[in-house]
Order: structure tokens, then sequence, then C-alpha cells
């Protein structure tokens, strides 16, 4: 599986920079949300070295029933941010660069250290000190 993987994830990397559609050929897509998360680490490892830079955060995406019955997935999927891609309290996009382009109200927080998984489970007393 993981020729396949290299394979997809150099696919999914040229595909997001030329700005051609997303798609896989079905032997390269993943058939579990493990290999999924194993192919999202190394399309943003490939991403981050053909010039997108370092990943400078995370997000959680499809925390509604409806944009998961929409995807046809389970569960709220995490992902991550490249550093390149944020804009700071404004900023101005093209839309030409983009698909489809769209905008989507955010919350974001800046964290003083990495809250690690071994710690959970979490409160709010947990992690009030990050």
């Amino acid at each position: 599986m993981n020729d396949l993987l290299s394979i997809a994830a150099e696919r999914l990397a040229q595909q997001r920079l030329t700005g051609a559609p997303i798609d896989l050929e079905l032997s390269e897509r993943p058939l579990s949300e493990r290999d999924g998360y194993a192919l999202q680490r190394l399309t943003n490892a490939r991403l981050s070295s053909l010039g997108l830079g370092s990943l400078a955060g995370f997000k959680i995406g499809c925390t509604t029933l409806v944009m998961q019955r929409f995807l046809g997935i389970g569960s709220p999927c995490a992902g991550e941010v490249f550093a390149t891609t944020i804009l700071h309290e404004r900023g101005t996009v093209r839309a030409a660069d983009y698909r489809k382009l769209g905008v989507e109200c955010e919350i974001v927080a800046f964290l003083s250290a990495a809250i690690e998984p071994s710690g959970a489970p979490f409160t709010a007393a947990s992690v009030a000190s990050h």
C-alpha cells in the first residue's frame, strides 16, 4: 500500500498546486480512515517541500451532520494549515487562483504550547494554561 499512497500523494499534491480537479484513480483511494490520514501526511509533506511551507496549524472540518452526509463521511475530519496560506487580520485573494472560492466563518485559537493526545481526557481546567 505504501507505493500506492506515494503515487496518490504525488497526484494530489500536483492537482492542488495546479488547480486541477482533485481526483484519484480507484486503486489509489484510501480504503480506511487510517489510510486516509496516512495519505494526508504524505501529501502535506510533498506540498510543504513544493513551496507551501511549514505546517502552521490544524483545522477540523465536517463538524455537522449535514456536511458529513453531503461528503459521505461518518465523522469530523482533521486537517493541517500551511503557513503560506494564512492571511493575518486581512488579505486579498484572487478568485482565479481557486476552483471554487468560498468563504467560511472560522474560529481561530492561538495556543502557547501543544496539547498532546497523551494528556486526554481534557477539561477546560487542564487546557487553560495553553
